[in-house]
């Protein structure tokens, strides 16, 4: 799921992002999650968080674009296969 060691700064912006999601507050899950892939752009995890909260906000393209950005990095990321 992840390619190396994930630094401290994209795991604590991916707890974030969990966080409002599991709250609800999905657009700003969306931002933290892309603050990770900023940070961090080689965990297919964040990808595949950004492509499922994309998927439940109905943005159904964009939800498959990052959930196939995230099986690029990783073909073995579950979550990203349950996306598509």
């Amino acid at each position: 799921m992840l390619n190396g060691k994930i630094s401290k700064d994209v795991t604590i912006h991916i707890f974030k992002g969990c966080d409002y999601s599991n709250k609800g507050m999905l657009e700003n899950a969306e931002i933290e999650f892309r603050k990770a892939i900023n940070i961090g752009p080689n965990y297919s995890v964040t990808y595949s968080l950004l492509g499922l909260i994309c998927l439940e906000n109905g943005m159904i393209k964009e939800g498959v674009y990052w959930s196939e950005r995230a099986i690029e990095i990783d073909s073995s990321d579950a979550a990203a296969h349950n996306n598509m």
